[in-house]
Formats: C-alpha cells, structure tokens, sequence
C-alpha cells in the first residue's frame, strides 16, 4: 500500500485516539521521503548492474572456472558425506540451437563417477530445451563451477561469482558507468 494513501487511514485512527496530527504528519512525510531515497538508490543500483557486463572469455572468468573444475573432486567429496540441511549445486554451461551460450545453476540429487543430475534452480534466459524445476543429467565435464551452502549459512566454492564480484568492484573503482 502507498504510505501517502495510509496517511488518510492514520489520520482518522489518530483523531479517534486524540493523539497530535502534527506529529503523525511529520513522520508520515519523513516516512515518505526515506522511502523515495530507497526507491532512488534501489534505481541507481540497477542502472549500474544494467551498466556492467564482462564476457565468458575474460581471464579472471576463465580462470575461475578452470579451478572449479580442478576441485570438483573437494565437491564430490562434500556431497557423499551430505550434511544435513546443506544445498549442493552445479553451474552448467548449456547451448541453444544457434550455439548461444546460458550458464545454469542445478541443485545436485544425484552424482556418479560420469554424470550429474539435478533440478534447474532459475528459468533460463534462453531456450536451452530445459525449464526451471525440470530434472536435468549432464556430464560432469560440462560442470563449469560448483557451490555448497552449508546448514549454518557459510557456503564453499562459487569461484565465477567470486570472480564476478572482482570484476564489478574493479569496474566501480574505474568510476563504473552510471
């Protein structure tokens, strides 16, 4: 609800009560002002994601997915001791019919020596053939990063979002474009 269109609702329960008006409007608009700085600074921050992008060929992404898949077995090794209440997944990289390239995350139910399977985690971007929540198998040679989220909220691997992340603060040091 628009806190402008509840300021008419507080106002006739705060005549029942008694209370001073005065001091209801005040915070009201105060309300209001803090609410549209959120909604300015909520704007600017998708501007700048809308902003930043790097490409699958960079180093630092390419680097990244190569020790992913240097220490898919620490992840292999995690999910046969399968912690309670612990999320295992796997980014894929999948390819549409014109070779387009969607990197996809699944939560891992099943790993073997070959092959991995899991539920697609998010609906992707474009038509890979899968949709979200569908059970996918792939090998686990298209497996391009990895992440555990443990019970207590820490979570291991993640190297292309770890990446990522460098990339963008090194973006926003450059004066990042706005």
């Amino acid at each position: 609800m628009d806190s402008r269109a509840g300021a008419g609702v507080g106002l006739s329960l705060l005549a029942v009560v008694g209370f001073g008006v005065r001091v209801f409007l005040r915070y009201e608009a105060s309300q209001y002002r803090h609410e549209s700085r959120q909604e300015r600074e909520r704007d600017r921050l998708e501007e700048l994601s809308d902003s930043f992008s790097f490409e699958d060929s960079d180093p630092k992404i390419v680097a990244a997915s190569a020790e992913a898949r240097q220490r898919f077995p620490e992840f292999a090794t995690l999910y046969s001791k399968h912690e309670p209440g612990a999320s295992y997944l796997v980014e894929l990289k999948f390819h549409d019919a014109n070779q387009q390239g969607d990197s996809e995350w699944i939560t891992v139910d099943s790993l073997d020596t070959y092959n991995v399977s899991g539920v697609m985690v998010e609906e992707p971007a474009i038509d890979i053939g899968h949709h979200k929540g569908q059970r996918v198998t792939v090998a686990q040679t298209d497996v391009v990063d990895w992440m555990v989220k443990h019970a207590g909220g820490t979570s291991e691997g993640n190297f292309i979002g770890a990446a990522v992340e460098q990339l963008y603060a090194e973006h926003m040091a450059k004066g990042g474009t706005q």
